[in-house]
């Protein structure tokens, strides 16, 4: 691989045994696989036996300014939405204006009245 990967084709993940046997001895960096896969592996205890040390590189913390950023994140995300709920119910009050005034219309039209 370009960046030094290697891969290891698993061609039957549901034999858990043939699994952690074929990542034994093995650093890994990746592991794509599917929530159903994941979840075998994590209650599986040989595969709980195996080491990962390396695979998410050097342990580290946050400062703690960045504590601050998820609850910004989360009002940015109420406020665009509350912004964009009230120009929808600004377009939908329009929308109701103009169809209720062409019904008027169409009626009068159809009366043989004419509109104001």
């Amino acid at each position: 691989m370009r960046t030094g990967g290697f891969n290891i084709l698993i061609p039957n993940p549901r034999d858990l045994p043939s699994v952690v046997k074929a990542l034994q001895g093995h650093q890994v960096n990746m592991f794509p696989a599917v929530n159903t896969l994941y979840n075998a592996l994590a209650q599986n205890e040989d595969f709980k036996k195996l080491d990962f040390s390396g695979a998410l590189g050097e342990p580290f913390s946050l400062p703690h300014e960045w504590r601050i950023v998820p609850p910004i994140i989360a009002m940015s995300g109420i406020f665009t939405f509350a912004w964009t709920a009230s120009v929808l119910v600004n377009f939908v009050a329009r929308y109701n204006d103009l169809r209720a005034d062409i019904m008027a219309r169409r009626r009068q039209a159809s009366d043989g009245t004419r509109p104001p």
